[in-house]
């Protein structure tokens, strides 16, 4: 699959400050997520930004590079037809078997009395002595959406609001551990953790969310997305997204709040399809970048 063409230099691009007050959000939304001081996020994010513009800067050099032996080949060839080979990239080397276990228990490895599944203890983490219990608890998103988020896949903003938190601590209690139900994995029917794969049904879509719920909503989810694997580039394009919402001006214009939480509901689903969509040779949009049309 070919790769999007680069339309622009980007050796020409100019390093954002990130300590004004227009990333106050998301400087505070790292530091909190990393548990680290905001002159720290403030670090983290101009590394993560000089990272990416490395990456975008490498693939600019070697899409100069490729335009440069393709216009030698055309005028080799309309000089005498001898065409001018492209230098032949090295093979990289294939991936690794898959692992013959997955993370799951498998109905075939449950009926195999041969190989009977130990039951690890549970790993105690060493407690400080004389060290209170913080003034304020963090919110628990229920099981299902760290699991999509640690799968990179769209989970609603309603299970980070603080009243499905607190519906999820008490469904957790609930429901064992160890309860587990059946899925199909890639053509094999496997056990898989019930919490982790079985959805809300009183889930409230995005864009009939209260603009209080998104507002505290969308910061639980900044803070679960770095904490499960996202790049930070990703979590602070978003954070950058929900900072613009904030504070534009349809907030002070009649029901302008609604259209904007429809317009997050509707771009934010279309931005995790971009994410996920491997056929399409189209670069995902920025989603920091507010359309205004």
């Amino acid at each position: 699959m070919a790769a999007a063409r680069i339309l622009h230099d980007p050796n020409i691009s100019v390093q954002p400050d990130f300590t004004i007050t227009v990333y106050d959000f998301a400087r505070n939304a790292v530091a909190q997520a990393e548990g680290i001081t905001p002159a720290e996020a403030t670090e983290r994010m101009t590394a993560a930004w000089n990272a990416d513009q490395n990456d975008k800067i490498a693939a600019w050099n070697l899409q100069l590079e490729a335009d440069q032996v393709a216009t030698q080949a055309a005028m080799a060839q309309a000089a005498g037809g001898q065409q001018i080979q492209p230098p032949q990239q090295q093979q990289e080397p294939p991936p690794p078997p898959p692992p013959l276990l997955e993370p799951h228990h498998h109905i075939a490895e449950q009926a195999n009395p041969q190989r009977p599944l130990a039951k690890k203890k549970a790993k105690l983490r060493p407690f400080q002595a004389n060290k209170p219990v913080a003034t304020e608890s963090t919110p628990r998103p229920s099981r299902f959406a760290i699991h999509k988020l640690e799968e990179h896949e769209y989970v609603e903003l309603h299970y980070f609001t603080p009243e499905a938190c607190v519906e999820a601590e008490k469904y957790d209690q609930t429901i064992s551990q160890d309860s587990f139900m059946i899925t199909k994995v890639d053509e094999t029917m496997a056990f898989k953790p019930m919490a982790a794969h079985k959805a809300s049904s009183k889930i409230v879509s995005d864009e009939n969310l209260s603009w209080k719920q998104m507002t505290l909503a969308k910061n639980t989810m900044l803070a679960k997305m770095a904490k499960t694997g996202w790049p930070e580039s990703y979590v602070f394009a978003l954070a950058t997204f929900y900072l613009h919402l904030e504070n534009h001006r349809l907030r002070t214009k009649e029901n302008g709040e609604a259209a904007l939480l429809k317009y997050q509901a509707q771009v934010r689903r279309e931005w995790h399809d971009a994410l996920r969509n491997t056929t399409s040779d189209e670069p995902v949009f920025d989603i920091s970048i507010i359309n205004e049309q």
